[in-house]
């Protein structure tokens, strides 16, 4: 993030009353602290306080802020703000109710039965743990499947930046009070084979990253270690997990709930934000297609897929 990153602070007399993180991108340009890292924005603000984003933009100098997912009601009646759903994990009913209930989706029945042969074939080498991340996640091996991952997808890899894994590894190292770094570890005789680093406070369980050796494929280890995350994040009494935006098909089995969001941007009224917008429109219409369009979704996927499978083996032959 360097020298971009920002945190504004508001005071109201002598008392902080607010706090907004973000970087800027251009000038007056901004978009949420750390970029792709970030899949929650929100302005940090003392109960009751009256605000305006304009009011905010004014006071930070700022033209315009990107915001993929602004959570709850601060999207309201923004115009340049679309809402979405983001798909949620209500843990009142306890783990042994919701995994009978999710267990009807026939993905969720071929993860138990992929983690049964596992055991079948690896007796007692599996071993599942989860809990402070310094202690339950590899992050290197974490860095490098993501990484290749990403390239593999065609999608940029946001790995390839050495400040990813360093902030990765300072939250790994670092257990505060209200805030805390979670990792979990699937293992075949003692190897991890599939890892994942979360946030969580007392009450909300956040996924992050999470990756698996593509080696043991045939066994799905990366969704027996999610579920089985999800049962620890059952067991340590937060009230929702957030599974973060996205259409991915353990998601739809996974989740019981959902939370409202909103994605696009904010600005003041300004010739620096007609600009913003106009240059933003063209690329804005385009994802808008294409997203409403499971089809065309589907047909850029795979596109950006054989992208990322050339790539790699062009980088195979140069090495």
């Amino acid at each position: 993030m360097g020298d971009s990153a920002r945190v504004a602070v508001f005071e109201d007399g002598q008392t902080i009353v607010g706090f907004l993180p973000f970087q800027l991108s251009s000038r007056g340009v901004a978009a949420p602290i750390g970029r792709k890292l970030n899949t929650r924005q929100a302005f940090i603000h003392q109960p009751g306080l009256e605000w305006s984003w304009s009011e905010l933009l004014a006071e930070t100098r700022l033209h315009v802020l990107e915001l993929q997912d602004v959570v709850g009601a601060q999207g309201a009646g923004v115009r340049s703000l679309v809402s979405a759903s983001s798909p949620m994990i209500d843990t009142a009913t306890g783990w042994q109710r919701y995994l009978a209930a999710i267990g009807r989706h026939k993905s969720v029945r071929t993860i138990l039965y992929k983690e049964r042969k596992l055991h079948r074939d690896h007796g007692g080498d599996v071993d599942f743990g989860s809990g402070p991340a310094k202690d339950f996640v590899d992050l290197g091996r974490l860095a490098a499947w993501k990484s290749r991952q990403y390239r593999l997808s065609g999608w940029p890899d946001i790995f390839a930046q050495r400040e990813t894994l360093a902030l990765l590894r300072l939250l790994a190292e670092e257990c505060g009070d209200s805030l805390r770094a979670v990792g979990s570890s699937l293992r075949i005789g003692g190897e991890v084979v599939a890892t994942d680093l979360s946030l969580s406070t007392g009450t909300v369980f956040a996924g992050w990253f999470a990756a698996h050796n593509p080696n043991f494929a045939c066994y799905s280890p990366g969704a027996i270690r999610t579920l089985r995350t999800v049962e620890a994040a059952f067991c340590c009494g937060v009230r929702c997990i957030d599974l973060s935006r996205g259409d991915e098909q353990y998601k739809n089995a996974l989740t019981n709930d959902h939370c409202d969001v909103a994605t696009g941007f904010v600005f003041r009224q300004s010739v620096h934000s007609r600009v913003y917008q106009a240059r933003r429109w063209p690329k804005s219409a385009v994802t808008s297609y294409v997203l409403a369009h499971p089809g065309v979704r589907s047909l850029v996927r795979h596109s950006l897929r054989r992208v990322g499978e050339v790539r790699e083996q062009c980088a195979m032959l140069v090495s």
